[in-house]
């Protein structure tokens, strides 16, 4: 009879002993539980391994340092990042009166003027190429098109300050450094997940980059590998 473990898309015959692996990773909470002590220990100790495990796995210690380097300086440039969006918010001004949202739009845009207390960037972008409703008469279609043509405007001129405020604190240049930051760690983190290890200094690695990324799935991997190294430890003990 064989219960299937949806969390990983696998189906684990119950006829049989259970590999240690499976054991570990049959459903998150168990890995969780048995296997979250292990990696944690893992990261405490990496740079306490002996120097011979580490050498088994040099490019992997490697990937950790230069991951390690990485994050500390993605948080660090998104923490200033957050602390620059919230100084834009205090230093812009309120948005124009002509962006609140009025009883009487109802009549020119219908549901357009349902929603949130001002126009949105998506509302303008509609309101751009706004010219009137067919079932309109002429006046009516007429007012709508001017309202349109007010908001837009009213929008691009709080934009033009927007864009003013960020450049003036220095926000942009901030946003492509998270950016370039978040695309070199992805990248280091893929080499790391895919890297095969050969001792306990690897698995030391990929422990403590899932618990900095909260990466579950690298988590489970990391269980099946201790596992694995246990398995071959025994064999060879």
């Amino acid at each position: 009879m064989g219960a299937s473990n949806t969390d990983r898309g696998l189906t684990l015959n119950m006829e049989r002993p259970m590999s240690l692996a499976e054991e570990l990773c049959t459903s998150r909470r168990g890995f969780l539980v048995a296997a979250a002590p292990a990696i944690m220990a893992a990261g405490i100790v990496s740079t306490g391994l002996p120097a011979q495990a580490a050498r088994n796995d040099t490019d992997l210690v490697s990937l950790g340092q230069r991951f390690d380097e990485i994050h500390a300086q993605h948080d660090s440039a998104s923490a200033e990042e957050n602390r620059l969006f919230a100084l834009v918010e205090e230093k812009l001004p309120e948005r124009p009166g002509s962006l609140r949202r009025r009883p009487s739009d109802w009549d020119l845009f219908f549901g357009m003027a349902a929603g949130d207390k001002f126009y949105s960037a998506e509302d303008v972008i509609w309101l751009r190429s706004f010219r009137g409703f067919d079932s309109s008469n002429a006046s009516q279609r007429s007012k709508a098109c001017a309202r349109a043509r007010e908001i837009v405007a009213a929008f691009d001129t709080w934009l033009g300050e927007v864009n003013r405020v960020e450049a003036e604190v220095g926000l942009p240049e901030k946003m492509r450094l998270v950016g370039r930051l978040y695309e070199q760690r992805e990248k280091v983190v893929e080499a790391i997940e895919s890297a095969r290890i050969a001792s306990f200094a690897g698995v030391a690695v990929k422990a403590r980059v899932a618990a900095s990324m909260r990466d579950q799935a690298l988590a489970l991997k990391v269980a099946e590998e201790i596992a694995a190294l246990h398995t071959t430890e025994v064999r060879h003990g």
